[in-house]
């Protein structure tokens, strides 16, 4: 007899298998349109998949939560990047603010500060791809993760 528990290996396979597909996508896309792919590496996008396949059930899982929290913290790192020249300083400030719009915009998704990060410490590839990064790579593989999550 099948009982759910006895199907729980399988499951575990095919989230395997997803988050892994996951995280190859996410380094073809990065790679594709950062001229530098290796050092915008967008690391919090494997954190996110984490989120997405072993906790699917809590909030920052859901695609609202996905999207927006990688979306306004891409857009509020590349503004940072642009208006502050030390890095360092727009590195704190980029955090703390995609933090607060994520709260604000409902759509609170911890790895989502770690792209804020990346868009003002990805090095001069991300610099150079300005308000694109917003879009490709980073929207794009908030997109395959959730498609590939919630499959």
């Amino acid at each position: 007899m099948v009982t759910p528990h006895s199907l729980y290996p399988l499951k575990f396979l095919l989230v395997a298998l997803c988050a892994g597909t996951s995280i190859v996508l996410f380094k073809l896309v990065t790679g594709y349109f950062i001229a530098d792919g290796q050092s915008a590496d967008i690391a919090s996008m494997r954190a996110a998949a984490v989120i997405a396949f072993q906790f699917p059930e809590s909030a920052a899982a859901k695609a609202r939560s996905i999207l927006g929290g990688h979306f306004v913290s891409a857009l509020v790192g590349v503004l940072v990047s642009q208006l502050v020249d030390d890095r360092t300083i727009a590195a704190g400030l980029a955090v703390g603010i995609a933090l607060g719009v994520m709260h604000v915009c409902r759509c609170m998704h911890p790895p989502g500060d770690g792209t804020a990060m990346v868009a003002v410490l990805g090095g001069r590839a991300v610099l150079d791809a300005g308000f694109s990064f917003v879009v490709l790579p980073t929207l794009l593989n908030a997109l395959i993760l959730t498609a590939l999550a919630s499959g």
